[in-house]
C-alpha cells in the first residue's frame, strides 16, 4: 500500500473501491517475478495512471483477516491529472488535513497515513488539544505523544513529556513543546517546565 501525495506535498490521493464508501490507500499485490518496489510503481499506474518520481519505504505489517504481509511507502507523483481503472469506484486529491479526517477510521491505511505524516514532519497536523494536554493519537485511538502542562492565573508548568518508541527523532516532542508555548504565550502567561525534556 502507499500514500501517495503530490510534488509539493500539500495533498493526499484517496481512493475508495469494491461499492465500499470510505476512502483507503492505494494498493495492490505483488505478481510472481516483482519485487515489492516494482509492484508499488505498477500498481500505482495500473489503477490510478500516475508516475511514482520518488518513494520511500515506510513499514511492513502482517494483516491476519487476508493472510497478507502489507508492504507500506510513502510516494510522491509528478502530476496530479489520475484516471482510474476498473478496480477503482472512486479517487480524489485531499488537503493534508482533510485526508486525515476523510481516511477510514480504526484500519491500517489510517495508522499508514499518520506514520507517514510525523515522519515527513507534518504532526502538528495531528495534534490534538484539551484541558491541560496536547497530544497525537495513531489510528487505532491509542497516545503516541503527549505533553502536559497544569496551568494557573499566571503561569504554566509543563510537567510531562512522552512519545512513543516508534515515533522518536522525528522533531515531534519539540513540535508539542511549541505548541503548548504557543497556547500559553497567547494567554499572556509565564512557562515553566519541570520536565526534563520541556
Amino acid at each position: 500500500s502507499t500514500v501517495i501525495l503530490n510534488k509539493e506535498k500539500t495533498k493526499i490521493l484517496l481512493i475508495q473501491q469494491y461499492g465500499r464508501p470510505t476512502n483507503i490507500l492505494v494498493a495492490g499485490y505483488i505478481n510472481k517475478g516483482e519485487n515489492a518496489n516494482e509492484a508499488l510503481l505498477r500498481e500505482v499506474k495500473e489503477e490510478v495512471g500516475l508516475d511514482i518520481i520518488k518513494y520511500i519505504y515506510n513499514d511492513n505489517v502482517y494483516f491476519e483477516r487476508s493472510n497478507t504481509l502489507i508492504h507500506n511507502y510513502i510516494s510522491f507523483v509528478e502530476e496530479e491529472n489520475f484516471h482510474t481503472n476498473e478496480e477503482i469506484d472512486q479517487a480524489k486529491w485531499f488537503t493534508i488535513k482533510e485526508a486525515i479526517q476523510a481516511i477510514r477510521p480504526n484500519s491500517l491505511a489510517k495508522q499508514f497515513l499518520i506514520q507517514n505524516l510525523c515522519k515527513l514532519g507534518y504532526s502538528r497536523e495531528l495534534l490534538q488539544y484539551e484541558a491541560n494536554r496536547i497530544y497525537i493519537l495513531n489510528a487505532y485511538d491509542e497516545i503516541v505523544a503527549e505533553v502536559a502542562f497544569h496551568e494557573n492565573d499566571t503561569y504554566c508548568d509543563i510537567y510531562h513529556t512522552y512519545v512513543d518508541p516508534y515515533y522518536r527523532n522525528l522533531n515531534i516532542a519539540s513540535t508539542l513543546i511549541e505548541a503548548v508555548c504557543e497556547l500559553i504565550a497567547s494567554k499572556h502567561k509565564t512557562i515553566q517546565a519541570t520536565c526534563s525534556y520541556a
